[in-house]
Parts: C-alpha cells; structure tokens; sequence
C-alpha cells in the first residue's frame, strides 16, 4: 500500500522531530540553569554581590530541566519500575502481565496529573500569580508541569501499546502450542 507508507513515513519524520525537540528542550535548560548558577556564584566571589533573582531565576529553568528529563525517561521506558514486585513472578506471562498493569495504572496518574496541572496553569494566568523576587508571572514555570507530564502520557501510552501487544502475541503463542 503505497498510501500507508507515506503516513508511515511522515509519522516517523514528525516523531523523530519530537525525540530531537526533547532532547533539544533537557540539554537547553541545563546549560542555561549551569549558566545562571555559575553567574550567580562568580557575581558572589569576585564582587561580593548575591542576586536572589538569578538564583530565582535559575531555581524555575531547574523545574523544566526536571520535567524535560522527566520526558526523556518517559520516553526510554526507564521510570521507576518496582522492582521488587517483578521478582515476585516467576513466569513471562505473569511479568508482562505485572508490566502491563503498572504501565497502565501510571499512565492513569500522569493523565490525571496532566488534567490537574492544566487547571494550575489557568488558575496561575487568571489570578496573575508573579513570582516574589523577580516579579516575572509564574505561568512559564507552571506551564513545565503541563508540557512534562502531557508528553510524558504520550509516551506512556506507545509503551502501554506496545506492552499490551507483547501480551497478546504471548497469549497467542501460548494458544497455539
């Protein structure tokens, strides 16, 4: 079909794209956070000058360097995996089972995280919230949360696909033998 193969191509264009954005989005942030600390601690050293605002300033770039590193672990499949329950099953089918379920279950709180920090976002624009020191709205920082958890979601669910389908090929296996 050729059709299909040129969703299929502009599909991986648009998520190659994606992955280089993340990755663009985490390497950017901690370069400018070291920038602005490293600022901060030379403006202390040499002119004997502490600036709460870069220091401010650098605390809010640090919440987006965690959420875009949050992406890219998402995206990895390299979140916190509960170990110690995996061991507790002893076969492939219950493992995946477990898997799945776990992929399932945080796929769910990350959607309901993704709902409550929108509802942040808006309450922050809407009742001006501006940060202390600096006076800068603090809507840029909340809208990390949104940004990070909603990508965070669209790689959970690939991976609770893809899981799912590693589920039922076993299953099918299984059936067949």
């Amino acid at each position: 079909m050729p059709g299909f193969d040129v969703i299929k191509h502009a599909g991986n264009v648009i998520w190659r794209w994606l992955y280089a954005g993340e990755d663009v989005l985490r390497v950017t942030s901690i370069v400018v956070m070291s920038l602005l600390v490293f600022i901060s601690i030379m403006l202390r050293l040499i002119l004997t000058w502490a600036s709460p605002e870069w220091d401010e300033i650098a605390r809010y770039v640090m919440i987006w360097s965690i959420m875009a590193g949050a992406i890219v672990t998402s995206r990895a499949d390299e979140h916190i995996k509960m170990g110690f329950l995996r061991s507790l099953f002893h076969t492939e089918r219950k493992l995946l089972i477990f898997d799945f379920i776990i992929l399932v279950i945080t796929l769910l709180f990350l959607c309901v995280f993704v709902v409550w920090s929108y509802q942040y976002l808006l309450f922050s624009v809407e009742a001006g919230l501006r940060s202390i020191v600096t006076d800068i709205p603090m809507a840029p920082a909340h809208a990390s949360f949104v940004t990070g958890a909603a990508f965070s979601v669209l790689h959970f669910v690939v991976h609770t696909i893809k899981k799912g389908q590693q589920l039922l090929n076993y299953s099918k296996t299984e059936v067949s033998c």
